[in-house]
Parts: C-alpha cells; sequence; structure tokens
C-alpha cells in the first residue's frame, strides 16, 4: 500500500501534558481515512502533527516518502499538504471572494483561476461571492474552506470535524463531496465524531483512544473498538450479540440509517430495533451498494 502520509512512533505534548503516545498511523494514497475515537482521544493533535503546527516529542511525520519532521506548517503546506481545522478555517468578517484573493499568494495563481476551482466545484459560492463570510450557512462555509484549500492543489486533505454544528443531511452532502474529492486521486483525512456517517464514504479507518491508535483497518474491521470504547461494553458476537438471517430492516436507537439484518450494525449490537412503518431512514451505506444485505 503507498502512503500518503505515516506517522510513526508520535509522542507529542502541551507543555507537561502528553497527548500521544508511540502513536502509528499510515495513511494509504488516494484513499479516504476517517480517525475516529472519543473527546480527549488525541484525533485533532495527531492532525497538528502531522501538518506541523505541533512539533513531536518523537517519532517521525513522512509526507509521500519524505520526512517533514519538524519543518514549518508553511513549508508541508508548500509539500502538498493542507488542513481544514476545527471550525472551518475561513475569515468570517470578510466576503467569500476576499477569502480566496488571499489564496492568490499561497497558490500562486491569478485571481480567475481561484474563482474557477471555487465556482465549478461550488456553484453557491459564486452567487454569494460577495457575501459576508461569517453569514453564510454552515455548510457553505464548509464549501468555502474547501474550496480554498483546493485552490493549492494539495495533495493530503486533512479535515477536522466537518460535522460540527451541522444537521445530518448537510453532512451527508459535504461527506458526498469528500468523497468526489477523493476520486479526482486526492488523499484525505477526516477526523470525525458521526462515526456512522464517515465510515460510509471511508476506505479506511483508524480508531484512537488515549493518544494512541488502538484499530486500524476497513470500516468493518473497526467496529467492535468503536463500540467497546464508546460504549464501554464488549460487544463482539462471542459476547452474545445479535446473530440473525432476517433481512427486514432494523435502526439503532440514536442512528438515522437502516440496516438489513445481516449487517454488521445489526449483528455485533445489542440495542437494535426494527424499522417500522414510521421510520423514514436513509439505507445503510454498505446496504445499498450490495442491495441484498450480504456483506464480506
Amino acid at each position: 500500500m503507498s502512503r500518503a502520509l505515516d506517522l510513526h512512533g508520535i509522542d507529542a505534548a502541551y507543555g507537561p501534558v502528553q497527548a500521544l503516545f508511540a502513536l502509528n498511523l499510515p495513511i494509504a494514497e488516494g484513499k479516504v481515512t476517517a480517525v475516529l475515537g472519543p473527546n480527549g482521544a488525541g484525533k485533532t493533535t495527531t492532525l497538528r502533527v502531522a501538518s506541523g503546527l505541533l512539533p513531536p516529542k518523537q517519532g517521525t511525520v513522512s509526507l509521500r516518502g519524505a520526512n517533514v519532521t519538524g519543518k514549518a506548517p508553511r513549508q508541508i503546506a508548500r509539500s502538498g499538504l493542507c488542513l481544514i481545522p476545527e471550525g472551518r478555517g475561513t475569515f468570517p468578517s470578510l466576503t467569500v471572494r476576499e477569502n480566496l484573493l488571499l489564496q492568490t499568494s499561497l497558490a500562486r495563481k491569478k485571481m480567475s483561476q481561484v474563482e474557477e476551482v471555487a465556482y465549478g466545484r461550488f456553484p453557491v459560492l459564486g452567487k454569494r461571492k460577495n457575501q459576508i463570510a461569517g453569514t453564510l450557512s454552515g455548510g457553505e462555509q464548509h464549501m468555502l474552506a474547501l474550496s480554498r484549500a483546493l485552490t493549492t492543489d494539495p495533495k493530503v486533505i486533512l479535515i477536522d470535524e466537518i460535522s460540527m454544528g451541522l444537521a445530518p443531511i448537510i453532512v451527508e452532502r459535504l461527506f458526498d463531496s469528500v468523497a468526489e474529492i477523493a476520486r479526482e486521486g486526492r488523499t484525505i483525512v477526516l477526523v470525525e465524531q458521526l462515526a456512522e456517517l464517515v465510515l460510509e464514504i471511508a476506505d479506511f479507518a483508524a480508531v484512537i483512544s488515549k493518544g494512541s491508535v488502538v484499530k486500524l483497518g476497513q470500516p468493518g474491521d473497526v467496529r467492535d473498538a468503536l463500540e467497546e470504547i464508546y460504549l464501554g461494553a464488549d460487544v463482539r458476537a462471542e459476547a452474545g450479540a445479535r446473530i440473525t438471517d432476517d433481512k427486514r430492516m432494523w435502526k439503532t436507537p440514536a442512528g438515522t440509517l437502516g440496516h438489513h439484518g445481516d449487517c454488521p450494525v445489526v449483528v455485533r449490537r445489542h440495542d437494535v430495533r426494527p424499522v417500522t412503518a414510521d421510520d423514514d431512514l436513509a439505507d445503510c451505506g454498505i446496504c445499498a451498494a450490495t442491495g441484498t444485505g450480504e456483506h464480506s
């Protein structure tokens, strides 16, 4: 597996408080990798180390095979990595066009080229170009942040909590945009709290707990680790989780998706409930992809 980004043996701290402990995180080239875990696990710190905002105490950061450990954020950005931080990373008191104008120097492009990238990807921004960025909807602000990132033609994009403060339907649309960007050959790393939604578009997922990666694999491989961390319970099948060949649809108590009877979400959880006629749920991405409810 070709690696676009590789964090190896990372120790990182904020003053006397250590946040990462021998963290290893390989990121596959041209894929979407979800980074999941509870609050305070070290997810944002991992992105800060990768982008050069927080130098590690120990370990190495490699970007497309080159050692960038200890380099300044601007140097790492010039090497093809872009971070969209939590809070959307735009200038709320400037207009959409002024936000994009600031990118011309960093992207080394004319304003017309920057606008072509932004408005071509998200036409709504062209209609809002003279609007103050802070007055855009939350989804539009994220579109602006993604547009600003794409103007530099990055090979690796790190995104921290794109879902924050947004309705699930808006998050799904943004995730669709992220997946489309990845299909163009870019590498995406998504730090997220909405595990169920982000696992639908992720090629790989890493679960971080207490400053270390405790599970890394394809989405179906990490569900047990996620639920044990979030729920504090052993939900493995051998521990008595639901086993069923029932083909009707099921839901989790707080879920927004419907699942077939043999979906891993159903098989590995005790708390799923039957979908009723009153439920208006989107199909689970894994189930919808197979069309049969069978999972590999």
